[in-house]
């Protein structure tokens, strides 16, 4: 792998920094908060399962509640309902929820 010097890095670093800045803060705006859109449901949703109590091996009402978040988080962006993530990350945690009670109940992981 060869080897890049430091003036080569503070150089580029430099290039990326004036060409991010001349872009404006509209451009930059305007290409972030799309991506912030979609990563919104998705924090939220892991900040309201990280407070609630859960079983040992939860893994399902994770992984389901995330994924409607962020399916839905999509679908909220292209149609411009803000949200309408909200519902099925509570279904897909129960959802979850009620197989992770199941599979324990079973002895199954």
């Amino acid at each position: 792998m060869p080897k890049v010097s430091r003036d080569r890095w503070i150089a580029v670093f430099a290039l990326a920094s004036l060409a991010l800045a001349n872009t404006g803060l509209d451009a930059m705006i305007s290409i972030s908060s799309p991506v912030l859109e979609i990563l919104y449901p998705v924090a939220m949703t892991l900040m309201v399962l990280a407070f609630l109590p859960r079983p040992d091996g939860c893994h399902h009402m994770y992984s389901f509640s995330v994924t409607a978040a962020f399916c839905f988080s999509i679908v909220a962006l292209v149609t411009d309902l803000d949200f309408i993530w909200i519902l099925p990350v509570i279904a897909g945690a129960v959802a979850g929820y009620t197989m992770d009670i199941r599979a324990k109940g079973k002895g199954v992981d």
